[in-house]
């Protein structure tokens, strides 16, 4: 049914109604359509690494009906936005463009989706891991005092994620057996702090409460139900959690983020000899590969500054003696 008090109008809604019938929906329809059914559905952080894809795609494709798509199309979409970023976020474009792509097909919009053939460009370039500057770390070590110094040095010696750091309770950490038990985290809606368990298995896991970080903790500890990082017992809200850390990072002149002080921590676990298999579980990576990508990473560092020092000195020669 189509109404509205200027019959042109009823008109023009019903002739448009035609040629999406015959013609196909337009992409910005879809993606609209897909931005309202699917994004509701996951995560605020997922959904703000959504956001950005998802315009550029809307904008580049828009005004083409999703029929008239081709794979070629979209080959020469991620072929160009490739030239000009790295694997990651090349890959999360494909992503956006795959998700919205078989929402049309679900939707019976599509019989199927051409962004299946198409594969992120081979050989590109993929973003170095950046791990804190030995100043960095030392900076961390000193300025424990407060919320977030608290939250950086605890980063520092457990590898824990932001997000299951912000959901550690004065209950989760076992000073009887040494132990920071990790098993849930924080995830934000609008602002507020919903507290849910880890995406996978492996994210549950008993991190060793290290003697420095048990220095620290064990005379401020406060009640078992109240959160460590907290105001008044219950979890802070995001925008509390941003301008803290980013205070943080002002006042004592400092980049280095919290994830990156998760390395630092992969890189005490490498320095000690800790197995791979180990180190997965400590810092609760979904797959072994994960693992094995930063360690890789940290052999390759450790073999250049070898180099460096080798390449720094010579042989010492010694006159050959006469026999």
């Amino acid at each position: 049914m189509f109404r509205d008090r200027d019959p042109k109008k009823v008109w023009d809604k019903y002739h448009h109604h035609e040629e999406t019938i015959e013609r196909g929906h337009y992409f910005r329809d879809v993606a609209d359509e897909w931005e309202k059914e699917h994004l509701p559905t996951v995560t605020h952080n997922t959904k703000m690494g959504y956001m950005p894809a998802y315009k550029r795609i809307k904008e580049y494709f828009g005004d083409e009906r999703v029929a008239d798509i081709s794979v070629r199309d979209i080959e020469h979409y991620i072929r160009n936005f490739s030239k000009t970023r790295g694997y990651k976020t090349t890959t999360n474009e494909l992503l956006i463009v795959r998700l919205i792509f078989d929402f049309a097909c679900t939707k019976g919009y599509l019989s199927a989706n051409p962004a299946t053939h198409v594969h992120v460009p081979k050989n590109l370039a993929r973003e170095p891991r950046k791990f804190p500057s030995d100043e960095e770390i030392n900076v961390v070590k000193i300025n424990h005092d407060g919320l977030f110094g608290l939250l950086f040095y605890l980063i520092l010696y457990t590898g824990c994620r932001v997000s299951e750091a912000m959901a550690l309770q004065w209950n989760d950490i076992d000073f009887d057996n040494n132990e920071v038990i990790v098993r849930k985290s924080v995830y934000y809606e609008n602002n507020k702090p919903i507290i849910k368990e880890p995406k996978t298995k492996r994210g549950t896991r008993n991190v060793i409460l290290l003697d420095k970080l048990r220095k620290i903790l064990y005379p401020i500890k406060g009640k078992p139900d109240a959160y460590i990082f907290s105001k008044d017992g219950s979890p802070l809200i995001f925008s509390a959690v941003r301008k803290g850390i980013n205070r943080y990072r002002a006042d004592h002149g400092i980049e280095t983020t919290p994830h990156q002080l998760r390395h630092a921590f992969a890189t005490m676990l490498f320095e000690a000899g800790i197995d791979a298999k180990t180190a997965q579980y400590l810092l609760g990576h979904a797959q072994i590969s994960t693992t094995m990508d930063t360690y890789t990473e940290l052999r390759n560092r450790q073999l250049l500054d070898a180099a460096k020092k080798l390449n720094d000195i010579d042989i010492d020669t010694v006159p050959a003696q006469e026999p």
